[in-house]
């Protein structure tokens, strides 16, 4: 037999809803999380992001709900960790997992042209100059610098 208090559950959800909800009201307001990219490759993921005279943007940061699952879902499972060991969630490490995450779509997003966010594709120009300079023929790679800063930009909470 297996008995459950529903008084001292009520109140375990309670305390977890009234922390979920304070560390929801910081994110954007207390806390910001950027990823720590070269100058250059910066400029270049700017400019790629919201597109230029000559090229459409192709929105790496888009937080499309696919996207916006994702974190949630990593966010959930390192809030569900701490609350298991009996800790109590803090912002750094939950802010931490959600940048982490987010870079993960950016990543794919770059490694896939797009991840199925309806990117523009290459012209046909400069699609056969990159077949013949021998770049990758991916959306935002040519020589995969932005990608490789993006894989490996440091998550500063």
């Amino acid at each position: 037999m297996i008995r459950i208090d529903a008084t001292k559950t009520s109140a375990a959800v309670a305390k977890v809803t009234r922390r979920l909800d304070k560390l929801a009201a910081e994110l954007g307001t207390r806390y910001t999380c950027v990823v720590a990219l070269p100058t250059e490759e910066s400029r270049k993921l700017s400019r790629f992001d919201g597109g230029t005279t000559r090229q459409p943007a192709r929105p790496v940061f888009r937080m499309s709900p696919q996207a916006r699952e994702e974190i949630a879902a990593a966010v959930r499972a390192r809030f569900a960790e701490a609350m298991l060991r009996g800790d109590e969630p803090s912002m750094l490490p939950v802010m931490t997992v959600a940048g982490n995450a987010f870079r993960r779509v950016w990543v794919r997003r770059l490694e896939t042209s797009g991840d199925g966010e309806g990117w523009a594709p290459l012209s046909p120009r400069y699609l056969a100059w990159k077949r013949r300079k021998g770049l990758d023929t991916r959306i935002g790679v040519a020589r995969g610098r932005m990608l490789a800063a993006v894989r490996s930009g440091q998550i500063v909470v």
